[in-house]
């Protein structure tokens, strides 16, 4: 079809010539390429996109598996599952997978459209469900993990703005059934305590053991107790340290500051004492009405079962750290850059941050752009200016495209460039 002529006669020409060869699938190659299957496959791979084994095969008439695992150890091809509706293993040129992620991300930032600071605004009000109020706990706290706040602003402010008719039952709730745990935070004896919530499966992941602090005697008598008997009432606590009842919470508390014990209820957290406070109401005389508030206080800030939040030390990669913040940052802001980081408390820094979501990018995980001066979303996206750092990127909820393959040269496409900011599109969910 590409030729004038008889190309039957041409090829059968060179053939007798030792030119060409006939292969056992019925196509024609260089006799010396027909000698080499390895050149064969490579130079086919090269000039294509993904196929499979048994596609090879039908194409040449022998065997390949042993050619592709050597081109795949020496990483000149990539196997995986790159096409829609596939689920063999398809085997790619790693060049050739380079040029389809290179293609496919700048197809993706073609579709992405520039949005005003008006129009950021309102998609962070759906986003965190404060515009229609149509959430609850578990979804807040899922948003917001991670977060640092006074008790006062979870109930009074945070919570009651996402979730419709909240009540302080609401978040006792969730705290009982296990799925959130609270970690407290004091930094000094007159500072405001603040609380973050993490899923107790995440926990480890996301928050590095705290530093090592002077503990009372006290204090460190019920570290060991919580640590041997686990989860455990005051009352078993105060037996087990041999202290009163006061003076055993007023450690117990010491422990809660310095962020190593929490309760599986957050009833105590609003009626949590001042250091050294409830010792000192102990031996102060007061009416019978005074004792009996005291008494309540007390009953109130240690009801629930204590335990540690580290009772053995869990070793967490840095990057297995910085994957787990960069999902969280996702989930809460929709779109992440190095502005919304500079209020968080993160125990990774930015760097670690973008390597990941490079990663992913590549991966089809995220898709990002570059553009000069904003940020640009589809439909409910937005844009804000980006001043500081180069690099954005925004969570994409349809299905990503399937070249998951991880390619082992890196891509121009994946590595940015100063001067820029990168993003990506979100898909209209509200």
């Amino acid at each position: 079809e590409r030729t004038q002529g008889p190309a039957l006669e041409w090829l059968q020409e060179l053939e007798q010539a030792g030119r060409i060869r006939r292969m056992k699938s019925g196509r024609w190659a260089m006799e010396e390429e027909s000698r080499d299957r390895r050149s064969l496959v490579r130079r086919h791979l090269a000039t294509h996109g993904p196929v499979t084994k048994p596609d090879l095969e039908a194409r040449f008439g022998f065997g390949t598996a042993d050619v592709l695992a050597d081109l795949e150890r020496e990483q000149f091809i990539v196997s995986g599952e790159f096409t829609r509706g596939k689920t063999e293993i398809e085997y790619v040129d790693a060049h050739v997978l380079e040029e389809i992620h290179r293609l496919t991300l700048a197809k993706l930032r073609k579709e992405i459209e520039a949005r005003d600071p008006a129009a950021y605004a309102r998609f962070l009000l759906r986003w965190h469900s404060l515009a229609v109020r149509d959430g609850d706990v578990a979804d807040a706290l899922e948003k917001l993990q991670g977060v640092w706040l006074p008790v006062e602003v979870w109930e009074r402010d945070v919570l009651p703005a996402r979730v419709p008719q909240y009540k302080t039952s609401d978040l006792d709730q969730v705290s009982a059934s296990g799925e959130f745990v609270w970690v407290a935070r004091r930094s000094g004896p007159q500072a405001v305590p603040r609380v973050a919530f993490f899923r107790r499966d995440d926990l480890h992941t996301l928050l590095p053991p705290p530093e090592p602090a002077e503990l009372t005697p006290l204090a460190a008598k019920i570290l060991e107790a919580l640590r041997t008997r686990g989860a455990v009432f005051i009352s078993a606590i105060a037996n087990a340290v041999e202290a009163l009842t006061p003076e055993t919470l007023d450690a117990l508390w010491e422990l809660v500051w310095a962020g190593l014990v929490t309760n599986d209820a957050f009833d105590p957290l609003r009626h949590a004492p001042k250091p050294g406070e409830l010792v000192e109401e102990q031996h102060r005389r007061t009416s019978r009405r005074e004792a009996w508030h005291r008494t309540l206080r007390t009953t109130k800030a240690g009801a629930g079962r204590w335990s540690l939040l580290w009772p053995e030390p869990a070793v967490i990669e840095e990057r297995a750290r910085a994957e787990a913040w960069a999902r969280v940052l996702l989930e809460r802001h929709g779109v992440l850059a190095y502005e919304h980081t500079e209020k968080e408390e993160l125990p990774v820094p930015w760097q670690l941050l973008t390597d990941v979501l490079r990663r992913w990018e590549m991966r089809g995980e995220r898709a990002s752009r570059g553009c000069s001066s904003r940020i640009r979303s589809r439909s409910s996206a937005c844009a804000i200016r980006a001043t500081t750092r180069p690099c954005v990127w925004w969570r994409r909820w349809i299905r990503p495209i399937r070249t998951a393959a991880r390619s082992p040269r890196r891509s121009r496409a994946s590595r940015g460039c100063p001067g820029r900011t990168w993003c990506s599109r979100v898909a209209d969910r509200c």
